[in-house]
């Protein structure tokens, strides 16, 4: 479950069903789980969670069973699959969910515990099997059992359900979130019209498309699916009408391609290889990103998110961005700019904003392009 809170009556009963056994029959032994200089468990009053969950996947990988899978796929879709009551509200009411009542049976902790097995079995189970299938692949189906059911409700309810878990489900499961995602996006899918709806709580103003964002923002770190993240997050830039929010699919995009501190894996060439594919694909979006890419004096950029449990982040957390690699994708940012202001005369006055935050040597490596 790796996390759930005995105060919830909904967690109770998901913990009951599990492991056949009344929860306070098992708090005893639940406590000694916690104690010593090894804990496999911790808590703070109702509320536990596994204290170190890839620590305890060694001991526990091994004694999962069949009849434990088949109990976890009923509570997986029991949980993660319920649609969150607050959504029968309009959405300038749901910050009066709780008092309205319409509240979730099962807790964050649990749902959030539930997410993260998943994505944990998923990164580390492909070597541990359980009837002839891989804790990987079982985690993998589960998720695409959870979003074929979500682009099967013509709501979107569903969806925006799972916004809450769906960074760890992507994570868990790269290419059924991606298939998912496209298909949701799609002419005629459950997504469309529906993403870009900004809130009006002036206590955590949102919009559904943030927490899509911040899913495609973990894959992205991984250099295999660096490509197709990006191309699902360009169909986001597409659709987006613009709104209240800073956090968009164009900034998102910006993040990623930052030739001085790019949020991936892939390699320069492939960013290149992918920015070249875009510029051709979607000029007048790509041409907002690659004003974004240009040097600029004081430049910025926000931390995104990224995996919990896979390595894609950290496996590039100490390679550092050498002055020969930012000039080379500088140059080639330039070089799109240049010849798309050369395809569209509307755009020079863009780029020529930017001459002043160019170094001299950019400025002659270009001095013999006509426009």
């Amino acid at each position: 479950l790796g996390s759930w809170d005995f105060a919830q009556i909904g967690d109770v009963k998901v913990f009951d069903e599990l492991t056949n056994h009344a929860s306070a029959s098992t708090e005893p032994e639940l406590e000694q789980l916690a104690g010593g200089a090894s804990p496999l468990l911790t808590h703070v009053s109702s509320a536990w969670k596994a204290f170190d969950p890839i620590a305890s996947f060694g001991l526990v990988a091994p004694t999962i069973t069949r009849d434990d899978l088949q109990a976890m796929e009923r509570i997986i879709q029991s949980v993660l699959g319920a649609v969150d009551p607050r959504l029968e509200l309009p959405r300038e009411d749901r910050w009066r969910a709780a008092i309205e009542g319409k509240i979730r049976a099962h807790s964050a902790d649990l749902r959030s515990g539930l997410a993260k097995t998943i994505a944990l079995l998923a990164a580390q189970g492909n070597d541990t099997l359980v009837g002839g299938t891989s804790l990987r692949g079982w985690a993998q189906l589960m998720v695409r059992a959870l979003l074929e059911r979500a682009n099967q409700d013509r709501s979107g309810w569903l969806w925006e359900s799972l916004y809450d878990v769906l960074g760890l489900l992507a994570e868990a499961a790269p290419d059924q979130f991606m298939d998912a995602l496209e298909i949701a996006t799609a002419t005629g899918g459950v997504l469309v019209g529906r993403i870009f709806e900004d809130s009006d709580d002036l206590m955590s103003p949102t919009s559904p498309h943030v927490y899509l964002l911040w899913a495609l923002e973990t894959i992205a770190w991984s250099p295999d699916y660096f490509g197709a993240a990006v191309n699902l997050i360009a169909r986001l830039a597409e659709m987006d009408p613009g709104g209240k929010l800073s956090n968009r699919p164009i900034s998102t995009l910006a993040n990623l391609f930052l030739p001085w501190h790019p949020q991936t894996g892939a390699t320069l060439a492939s960013r290149n290889n992918v920015l070249s594919k875009l510029c051709r694909r979607s000029p007048d979006r790509a041409w907002e990103l690659l004003q974004a890419l240009l040097p600029e004096a004081h430049a910025s950029a926000i931390e995104g998110v990224g995996p919990e449990f896979r390595d894609w982040k950290t496996a590039v957390a100490n390679k550092r961005v050498t002055m020969a690699s930012y000039f080379e994708g500088v140059q080639h940012v330039l070089a799109l700019s240049i010849e798309m202001a050369a395809a569209d005369y509307s755009r020079l006055p863009d780029l020529v904003d930017k001459l002043d935050d160019l170094t001299t040597t950019l400025r002659a490596d270009r001095k013999s392009t006509r426009l």
